[in-house]
């Protein structure tokens, strides 16, 4: 018997269609982050979809991954050159160290990413006047 993971869902505003929408953990009422449209969970607008990441803090830390093996493959030594220069490291790159580094700046990276995207959102489905 094959086992099929249940699908997805994305849900969007109905009034702007945007993505940042937020349940209320009281109750089934759902607030857009955008425009500010509340309402029930049934009226908005369901995209499904299948992905192999679980939750979204799955998919948030799969991204976050992604990002720090990037920094690691493509960038590392650059970015150990340019702590060693501006002291961050004494005598020569200590590979460790690099590593705490990279993982600071894959976690910023990843969290300045989805803040902009969230303002994005905000732009591309403004306040409905």
């Amino acid at each position: 018997m094959t086992v099929v993971a249940p699908k997805e869902k994305a849900l969007f505003c109905p009034a702007c269609g945007g993505a940042a929408v937020a349940r209320s953990p009281l109750g089934a009422l759902v607030r857009c982050n955008v425009c500010e449209w509340t309402g029930a969970e049934h009226e908005l607008a369901a995209l499904y979809f299948e992905h192999p990441f679980g939750s979204d803090d799955k998919i948030a830390r799969a991204f976050f991954v992604d990002i720090r093996v990037l920094l690691s493959v493509q960038v590392a030594l650059g970015f150990g050159r340019l702590l060693f220069r501006w002291g961050f490291f004494m005598n020569e790159i200590e590979p460790r160290m690099l590593a705490r580094y990279l993982t600071a700046i894959s976690r910023a990276l990843t969290r300045a990413i989805l803040e902009e995207r969230a303002q994005i959102e905000k732009e591309l489905h403004g306040p409905i006047e």
